[in-house]
C-alpha cells in the first residue's frame, strides 16, 4: 500500500495549483450556474484516417483522441506537464503526461496507451480519498465523473465523430470554445497525416490567426533617402544650424558647433591612426562629451563601444579586450582607472581634453549602411556580457518610426534619461537629431528624483520624454507631487519600457497627468536596434488586460509567435516571440555559437536570406492585432519555491582563483555544481560556500560540490551537462572522508533518516550535516521521522552536534529526560520592565539640533515601520545601513508596506553598504570617519532573528554589532543610542527560573541561542550606557496592522503565524494557559519614534506590547469563530497524537515541530506588563483577530476557513 501512496505522491508531486487557458477570456471564480454544452462534428469526411492508423497500429481510438488532446492543451498553454480527469473504477483519476514536442505522434499514443493502465492500476489498489486533492482542471472521455471539472470533453466515433463538451463559461466563453474544438480538428487531421513528424511541428493555426499574422506585420516601408547616421547628422546641420542641437546642466551648442566639436574629435582620431571598420570604446560618465565623442567616432568610420566608469573595473576591461578596442576615449578624471587597466600604456588611451584645438573642418567620411555604428554590451547567460553588433542602417530605418510615434519636428525639445550603454540611449539620441530637435541631458540626480525630473522638464520646457524606465515611470504615476505634476505642461508625450507595464499603473499615469499626455508603452530588445514595436496606452484601450501590451511592430519590423519548434502560435497562444528586420543585428562580437542559436534562418521560408532573431521572450497575439509580452523563457529553475539562475551561480563560482571549469545541473531537487581546478586538488567545501556567498543569495548555494578532474565534453566541443545529468554525484562529493558506518541502533535510526530526507546513497557518521547538503527545510523533515523514538530532539541539537555520531551521542544522553511538558502554578504572574534603569543616569535629552540617524535593518518588518515614521514625523535624514547596498531593494520594500510614502520624503534617505556580521562594520578608515561626523543616533533594529542555528553566528551578528555600533556612537557628543529587543529575554528568563535574578550578571545566560544573544546584547548597552545615553524597547509579539491586518512580506519567517497555521492544518492544538499578545507593528513603530522625537526614556528599559493581552482559549475561540476545526487537547495528549506515526499533514506536522520548541503555544502563565504611552494601541478583540486571518488567507499563507 505504501508504495501505491508514494507512486500518487511522486507522479502529482508537481502537478501546477492552477491551469492557464490562453483564450480571450478573463478567468473567473468558478459558479457552475454558468455550465454550457458544445457538441460539434469534426473531421468531417476524413473519419477514415484515424480508422486508417488505429487499424494498422492495433490502438484503441479512444487513446487517439485523448492522446490528441494533451497535445493541444500542452499547445494553447505552453505548459509541458499537463494533467487530464480520465475514467477510473472509483474515481476521476487525474493522470499526468509530458509532452515532448520533438516525440512523434504514433510513439505518444503508446506512451498514453501505457501511462492509462498503469493509472489504472494504481487506482484499484489505493481506493481512499487521497485523490481527491487533486486539481483536474480537464476531463477526457470520463463517462462516471464524480464532480465537474472546468471544462470535460467527450469525443466519440459512430456514424461520425462527435466533439461534446461541458464548460463553465466563467472558464472559456461559447466563443473560444468553437475555436478550440476547431483547433483540436485540425491538430488531430495533422497528427493523423503526419504519425512520425514531431508532434510540435504540426500546424494548428485557423485561417483567422493567418491573417492576424499577415494584418500584424503589414510594415514593408520605402527606406528614407539617409543612408548612414552621418548622412542624416549633416543634412541636419545643413537645414538647421542655428537650432540648439545638445544641452546639458551649463552647456548648449547648436547643430553647427556640435558639429565642428565632433569635428575636432575625429581629426584627432585621424592623427590617432582611427581609421575605417576600427573599433573604439569610450569610457566617461553621461555627458555632452560622449556624444561628440560617438559621433566622431563613426564619422571616421569606427564603431563605438560606450562603457560606464560606474560598472565594475573587470567587466570594463573584459569589453575592451574582447573588442579588442584599438583606443578609450575617456577624460582625465579617470586617468587612475585607465591606467590600471591598460598597465601605463597611455598610447591606448585619448584624453577627449587634448582634442579640443584640432580643426574643425568636416573631412568627409566614406561611410556605408552595412558599416557597423556601435557595439552594445548586453548581460550574457555565461556569465561574460556580450557585443551586439548594429549597422548604420538598423538605426536609419527607425528613425522615421521616432518620428513618427510622437510627431517630432525641429521645434521639439526631447529629453535624454538613459545611460549611453543602453541601446534607450540610441532611441533618444538619433530620434532628436533626424527631426531637428534639440536634446538635452539631464544629470544624476534628475534621473533619480522625480520632482528634481519635473524640476528639469519645466525649467527647459520639455515638450517630449521618448524613453524612460518602466520603474521610474511607475514613480511619476504613484507619488509625484501635485507641484510636480504640474510642471509637465510642456510634455507632448512620454514614452516608456524595460519591464511589464501594469494596465493598473498606466491608468494611474492618466488620471494624474494631463489628458492630451501621449502615452507610448515601448518594446525592443538590443540585439534589433533598440526599439521593435509600440502601443499608445488609452483607458479604454487596456479595458480589461492587466497588462499593457507591447503593441505593433515598427516599420520594416516582423514579429511572430512561435512555440518550441518555431510554428507559428494561434491567437492567445504563448510562445517565444521572433523578429524579422533590416534592423536585427549582425550578431555578437567573437561568440558565433551564440550567433547561430538565436540569430536564425527564416523558419517560415527556407529559401528566404532574412534572419530572425529569437528574443527569449514570451508573449502571445491578441486579436485586435497587438502583442501582449508574458514573462522571460531564461535559464531558469526552480527549487523548493525559489526561482534560480544557473548561469548566475556558475558565474561566481567561476572567479573562485583556483576554478578551471564549472557546472551547476539540477538533480533530484538539488542542485549540484561540478568543477575542476587548475591544479587538479578538490577545495574545501566550506571555502567553496563561503566564497560564493558574497555574491548569491543562501538559496542559490548548491546543495553538494563534485570535483571532476576533467569536464565531460560534447563532440560540438561545449561543456556535456547532459552527461553530468547521469553522474553518480556522490562518487565525485569534493570532499569525502572515510565510511564510517553506523554501529548502535540509535545511529543506525539517524543515519537512515538523513539519508532518505537528503537523498544521498552513503553517508559516513562522521560528516557535517550541513556540508552534505543539509538546511534548515530538511532538519523539519528529519525531525518528524526521529521525533517519535526520540521526543527530546531540538532544533538546536542539528547546528550543535552536526554529524550522526555526535547528534547519536546526545540522544542517547537525554532519552531518560522525561518529557518536556511542564506545568506552571495556575497563579497569573506580570512581568514588569527590570531593570527599569541602566547604569547611565535617568535623564531627557531634547535638542534644537540634532544630526542625523543611523538606522539597522531598515529592510525588516519592524525597521521598515520605523523608517516610515521617522520620515512622516521628522524631518531628519536617516542612513540605512544594508549589506548589499541595494537603494532599490529598500524603496521596493517601502512601497510594497505604505501607499502614501512621497518622493521628497525617500530622498532623505541615504545609504551605506555595511555588515553588521563585519568588524566595524565593514566599512574602510574613512566611511567609518564621514559616517561618524553625520550622526548623533543610532536605531539599532538589524538582527538574527531565527531562534535556532549556529550559536558563534548569533554572538557576531547580534551582540557583536551592537558593541561596533556602541563604539561608533561612544566619541559623539550628547549622542542617543536606542535598541530593538525582545519581550522574549524576560519571558525565557522566567521560564527558567532566573527573572529575580540581576539580568545583567555576567553568569546570567539563556538556552535559545537567539534571546540569549538579545539578553547578551542588552548587557552590552547597559555596560555603556554610563558613556551613551540609551535606551532599550522589549518589543512584544509583533502582528499585522490595525489598519487592514497586512503583515510582513516574508510571513513564513514569523514562528507565531506559522504556530496558527500548524494549528489550522493540522486541526488540533495543545490545551495550554498562556497569555498571548498581539501587538499591532504601526502602534510598536509610532511607540519608539514617538519616544526618540520626545527625548524621553534615555537609559531607560521599556516593555513595548498591547496593553491587552487575551488568553490562549480566546485566540482558539477565535479562529474557529473564523471557521476553522481545532480540537484541544490534553499537552501530553497531544505530543502522543503527534507522534502515533498516522498519517497527517505534511506541512503542518513540520511547523508543528519547530512549535515544540518555544516557537508554539506555552504553559506560561505569565503577563507583560506595557510601558505607558500616549499612543493608541488597538484592543486585541475578535474583529482585530479576524483582520490579520483575512490577511493571511489572503495571500494565501492560511487556507480559508469553512
Amino acid at each position: 500500500m505504501n508504495a501505491v501512496k508514494d507512486y500518487w505522491e511522486q507522479e502529482l508531486s508537481d502537478v501546477p495549483t492552477q491551469f492557464e487557458l490562453m483564450v480571450d477570456r478573463k478567468k473567473k471564480v468558478m459558479n457552475w450556474e454558468s455550465i454550457a454544452t458544445s457538441k460539434l462534428i469534426i473531421m468531417d469526411g476524413k473519419e477514415q484516417l484515424i480508422y486508417d492508423f488505429c487499424n494498422k497500429r492495433n490502438i484503441d481510438i479512444s487513446e487517439v483522441f485523448i492522446a490528441s488532446y494533451y497535445i493541444l492543451l500542452h499547445r494553447i498553454s505552453n505548459e509541458k506537464d499537463i494533467v487530464v480527469g480520465v475514467d477510473g473504477e472509483h474515481h476521476l483519476l487525474p493522470m499526468k503526461m509530458t509532452v515532448h514536442n520533438h516525440l512523434p505522434f504514433s510513439q505518444f499514443v503508446v506512451d498514453i496507451n501505457n501511462k492509462l493502465n498503469q493509472t489504472r492500476d494504481y487506482e484499484k489498489m489505493y481506493s481512499i480519498d487521497y485523490l481527491n486533492d487533486v486539481n483536474c482542471h480537464s476531463s477526457f472521455n470520463a463517462k462516471k465523473t464524480f464532480s465537474y471539472t472546468s471544462m470535460d470533453w467527450f469525443v466519440q466515433a459512430d456514424e461520425h465523430i462527435v466533439a461534446k463538451i461541458h464548460y463553465d463559461e466563467s472558464f472559456v466563453d461559447s466563443r473560444a470554445m468553437y475555436k478550440l474544438v476547431r483547433h483540436y480538428e485540425k491538430l488531430l487531421i495533422g497528427l493523423l497525416s503526419n504519425p512520425e513528424a514531431a508532434v510540435g511541428k504540426i500546424d494548428i493555426l485557423l485561417d483567422e490567426d493567418r491573417l492576424a499574422y499577415e494584418l500584424l506585420n503589414h510594415t514593408k516601408a520605402d527606406m528614407d533617402h539617409f543612408k548612414t547616421i552621418l548622412d542624416m547628422f549633416n543634412h541636419t546641420v545643413k537645414k538647421h544650424p542655428n537650432h540648439v542641437a545638445l544641452s546639458a546642466d551649463n552647456i548648449q551648442y547648436t547643430y553647427q558647433e556640435l558639429d565642428e566639436q565632433i569635428n575636432s574629435v575625429a581629426h584627432t582620431l585621424i592623427e590617432r591612426n582611427i581609421c575605417k571598420g576600427d573599433f573604439v570604446s569610450i569610457l566617461m560618465e553621461r555627458s555632452v562629451e560622449v556624444v561628440i565623442s560617438l559621433m566622431a567616432i563613426m564619422k571616421v568610420g569606427a564603431a563605438y563601444i560606450p562603457l560606464d566608469p560606474e560598472h565594475p573595473e573587470d567587466r570594463n576591461r573584459y569589453i575592451i579586450s574582447d573588442s579588442n578596442s584599438k583606443i578609450v576615449i575617456t577624460k582625465r578624471v579617470y586617468t587612475h582607472l585607465v591606467q590600471e587597466m591598460f598597465q601605463n600604456k597611455v598610447e591606448d588611451v585619448l584624453y577627449y581634453e587634448d582634442s579640443l584645438h584640432h580643426r574643425t573642418t568636416d573631412m568627409g567620411c566614406n561611410v556605408e549602411p552595412d558599416d557597423l555604428a556601435y557595439i552594445i554590451y548586453t548581460s550574457g547567460s555565461t556569465g561574460k556580457p556580450k557585443g551586439t553588433l548594429i549597422h548604420h542602417r538598423g538605426v536609419m530605418n527607425l528613425c522615421p518610426s521616432i518620428r513618427d510615434t510622437y510627431d517630432l519636428t525641429s521645434d521639439d525639445i526631447v529629453l535624454q534619461f538613459s545611460s549611453f550603454n543602453f541601446d534607450a540611449s540610441v532611441y533618444e539620441m538619433f530620434g532628436a537629431f533626424y527631426s531637428g530637435a534639440q536634446l538635452h541631458l539631464i544629470n544624476q540626480e534628475e534621473r533619480i528624483s522625480i520632482e528634481s525630473f519635473a524640476d528639469i522638464i519645466e525649467k527647459k520646457a520639455i515638450t517630449c520624454i521618448p524613453l524612460i524606465p518602466t520603474v521610474f515611470f511607475n514613480q511619476l504615476a504613484t507619488h509625484l507631487s501635485a507641484i510636480g505634476l504640474a510642471k509637465f505642461n510642456t510634455v507632448r508625450a512620454v514614452g516608456t519600457g524595460g519591464e511589464a507595464l501594469t494596465s493598473e499603473i498606466a491608468k494611474l499615469f492618466i488620471d494624474r497627468f494631463k489628458p492630451d499626455l501621449k502615452v507610448m508603452n515601448l518594446y525592443g530588445p538590443t540585439e534589433c536596434t533598440a526599439v521593435t514595436s509600440s502601443f499608445e496606452v488609452k483607458k479604454n484601450t487596456i479595458e480589461g488586460l492587466s497588462i499593457v501590451p507591447i503593441g505593433k511592430p515598427y516599420k520594416n519590423y516582423e514579429m511572430y509567435i512561435v512555440n518550441a519548434c518555431n510554428q507559428l502560435c494561434p491567437l492567445y497562444n504563448p510562445g517565444e516571440i521572433l523578429i524579422k528586420s533590416i534592423g536585427v543585428a549582425e550578431g555578437y562580437l567573437n561568440q558565433p555559437e551564440k550567433t547561430k542559436e538565436v540569430f536564425i534562418q527564416n523558419p517560415f521560408d527556407s529559401f528566404s536570406k532574412h534572419r530572425f532573431y529569437k528574443t527569449g521572450d514570451i508573449g502571445r497575439l491578441l486579436p485586435d492585432g497587438n502583442i501582449e509580452y508574458i514573462s522571460r523563457k531564461d535559464a531558469q529553475v526552480k527549487i523548493r519555491g525559489f526561482r534560480i539562475e544557473i548561469g548566475e551561480i556558475e558565474n561566481g563560482l567561476s572567479s573562485y582563483e583556483s576554478i578551471q571549469d564549472v557546472a551547476v545541473i539540477v538533480k533530484e531537487n538539488m542542485l549540484i555544481a561540478y568543477y575542476t581546478t587548475i591544479d587538479a586538488e578538490p577545495i574545501s567545501v566550506t571555502a567553496l560556500k563561503n566564497f560564493l556567498r558574497q555574491s548569491v543569495p543562501q538559496y542559490m548555494i548548491p546543495h553538494h560540490f563534485c570535483f571532476l578532474e576533467k569536464m565531460p565534453i560534447s563532440p560540438t566541443g561545449k561543456m556535456d551537462r547532459k552527461k553530468l545529468d547521469t553522474y553518480n554525484f556522490h562518487a565525485y562529493l569534493a570532499e569525502k572522508s572515510e565510511l564510517v558506518c553506523p554501529v548502535s541502533d540509535t545511529e543506525k535510526k539517524v543515519h537512515a533518516a538523513w539519508k532518505e530526507i537528503l537523498k544521498l546513497e552513503s553517508i559516513s557518521t562522521t560528516d557535517h550535516f550541513f556540508e552534505i547538503g543539509g538546511d534548515s527545510l530538511s532538519i523539519m523533515e528529519i525531525l518528524v521521522i526521529l521525533k517519535p523514538s526520540f521526543p527530546n530532539i531540538k532544533i538546536g541539537d542539528f547546528y550543535q552536534y552536526d554529524t550522526v555520531q555526535q547528534l547519536s551521542k546526545r540522544l542517547e544522553e537525554t532519552k531518560n529526560e522525561g518529557s518536556k511538558v511542564v506545568h506552571q502554578d495556575r497563579d497569573i504572574k506580570s512581568l514588569s520592565p527590570y531593570p527599569k534603569m541602566l547604569r547611565g543616569q535617568a535623564i531627557s535629552i531634547k535638542k534644537e539640533y540634532h544630526k542625523s540617524i543611523l538606522l539597522t535593518g531598515s529592510t525588516g518588518y519592524l525597521g521598515s515601520h520605523i523608517l516610515y515614521d521617522l520620515l512622516k514625523n521628522t524631518n531628519d535624514t536617516i542612513y540605512c545601513l544594508l549589506r548589499d547596498g541595494n537603494r532599490s531593494r529598500l524603496l521596493s520594500i517601502m512601497y510594497a508596506y505604505f501607499q502614501d510614502i512621497k518622493e521628497h520624503e525617500l530622498q532623505r534617505i541615504y545609504i551605506v553598504k555595511g555588515d553588521l556580521a563585519q568588524p566595524r562594520l565593514g566599512l574602510n578608515s574613512i566611511e567609518y570617519v564621514n559616517l561618524q561626523q553625520k550622526i548623533d543616533r543610532i536605531i539599532h533594529c538589524g538582527a538574527e532573528v531565527k531562534h535556532h542555528g549556529n550559536r558563534s553566528h548569533f554572538q557576531c551578528v547580534n551582540v557583536e554589532s551592537t558593541a561596533s555600533l556602541l563604539n561608533l556612537i561612544e566619541p559623539i557628543s550628547d549622542a542617543q543610542f536606542f535598541y530593538i529587543s525582545t519581550l522574549g529575554v524576560p519571558e525565557d528568563l522566567a521560564l527558567s527560573n532566573q527573572y529575580q535574578i540581576y539580568p545583567f550578571d555576567a553568569e546570567v545566560s539563556l538556552e535559545n541561542v537567539y534571546t540569549n544573544s538579545k539578553l547578551e546584547a542588552e548587557k552590552k548597552v547597559h555596560e555603556q550606557s554610563e558613556w551613551v545615553s540609551s535606551t532599550i524597547y522589549r518589543m512584544g509579539n509583533l502582528v499585522g496592522n490595525s489598519i487592514n491586518g497586512q503583515f510582513q512580506l516574508n510571513v513564513n519567517n514569523n514562528a507565531f503565524y506559522r504556530m496558527l497555521k500548524a494549528m489550522i492544518l493540522l486541526g488540533k492544538a495543545p490545551q495550554v494557559d498562556w497569555y498571548v499578545d498581539l501587538t499591532p507593528i504601526d502602534y510598536a513603530s509610532k511607540y519608539i519614534v514617538g519616544s526618540i522625537i520626545k527625548g524621553m526614556d534615555q537609559n531607560r528599559l521599556m516593555h513595548v506590547c498591547n496593553p491587552i493581552q487575551i488568553t490562549y482559549d480566546q485566540m482558539i475561540d477565535y479562529l474557529v469563530d473564523y471557521g476553522y476545526d481545532i480540537e484541544l487537547l490534553d499537552e501530553t495528549a497531544y505530543y502522543d497524537w503527534l507522534f502515533n506515526g498516522e498519517g497527517k499533514h505534511k506541512e503542518g506536522l513540520q511547523l508543528a515541530m519547530a512549535q515544540l520548541e518555544g516557537d508554539g503555544a506555552k504553559n506560561s502563565n505569565y503577563m507583560f506588563n506595557h510601558s505607558p504611552s500616549d499612543v493608541i494601541c488597538h484592543e486585541p478583540n475578535k474583529e482585530f483577530f479576524h483582520k490579520l486571518i483575512d490577511h493571511a488567507v489572503s495571500i494565501g499563507y492560511f487556507p480559508k476557513g469553512n
